[in-house]
């Protein structure tokens, strides 16, 4: 990631709307917990980034505390392997994780497809 996006990774959650700063452009893929999603930095349409919400209506509030420690976790980790939380947002009803945005597809797809992975495929 650029210099400028990794100081922008703190863990801090920020409290209001992340359609201030980011334009909803297209669903990436479905998970167990919601839709990732494209978005695009309305200060510099050249960045793009996979954008998750979480309703928190869905949740316990031991698992809304959780997912705030989650995050806070994971946007203190720098590792290749690791996708990176850019930035995470909450309001009333959802919390929001910005994050590095990944090409290359589905995982999950790519392994049926193959079958299985070699240790050097893998690292492809």
């Amino acid at each position: 990631l650029e210099t400028s996006l990794k100081s922008k990774i703190s863990g801090a959650i920020k409290v209001g709307d992340w359609t201030k700063f980011y334009t909803r452009k297209y669903d990436l893929g479905t998970g167990m917990s919601g839709v990732v999603f494209l978005v695009q930095l309305n200060s510099d349409p050249t960045q793009t980034f996979a954008c998750k919400s979480i309703a928190k209506g869905r949740l316990q509030h031991d698992e809304i505390d959780d997912l705030r420690a989650e995050i806070a976790l994971c946007a203190s980790l720098d590792h290749p392997n690791i996708v990176k939380i850019v930035e995470s947002f909450e309001s009333d009803h959802d919390i929001t994780m910005v994050m590095e945005l990944c090409k290359g597809g589905e995982l999950y797809d790519s392994l049926i497809d193959e079958g299985s992975y070699s240790q050097r495929r893998a690292a492809e």
